[in-house]
């Protein structure tokens, strides 16, 4: 074998291995950060990966993981950047036309989220699940208020 061929066959096997590590690397990551349970690390990532709802940029957050109830509750205080109608299209939350119905004591500071609404309150509803959790959304649009609450069922 010449001295020319052997190179390109180190170079590209160095290549293909360099780009397989990455690769898996990257892999444990994600499933590292879909695996989270408390709020310390990752939050925002986690919800997304687990209900499929983007947050997108907050001005604050408050978080609780209920570890005998196995459910992560969060708040977020959306941007007043976000465009609203263009979020709630695009994350498929569905206006409330009633209050009744909804368990608020399902979300992070549900009592007080029940105290506070009037019947003119801009609220949007979405819940969903999966074989491993379910997870409900609220957003009230005239605040910017966006709870999550996901239950894991393992």
């Amino acid at each position: 074998m010449s001295k020319t061929l052997k190179i390109i066959s180190l170079s590209l096997i160095s290549t293909v291995l360099v780009a397989a590590l990455g690769y898996f690397g990257f892999r444990q990551f994600a499933h590292s950060i879909y695996l989270q349970r408390t709020c310390e690390w990752a939050n925002i990532d986690n919800l997304e990966m687990h209900t499929g709802i983007d947050i997108p940029k907050i001005k604050s957050s408050e978080c609780k993981y209920e570890k005998a109830q196995n459910t992560k509750l969060a708040r977020f205080d959306l941007d007043k950047s976000v465009e609203m109608n263009a979020y709630l299209q695009r994350n498929k939350f569905k206006k409330l036309e009633k209050l009744t119905g909804i368990d608020f004591g399902t979300f992070l500071d549900g009592a007080q989220i029940n105290t506070s609404l009037s019947q003119t309150s801009e609220l949007y509803y979405m819940e969903g699940f999966y074989e491993t959790e379910n997870w409900k959304g609220l957003l009230d649009k005239s605040t910017g208020k966006l709870w999550i609450t996901l239950k894991y069922k393992d």
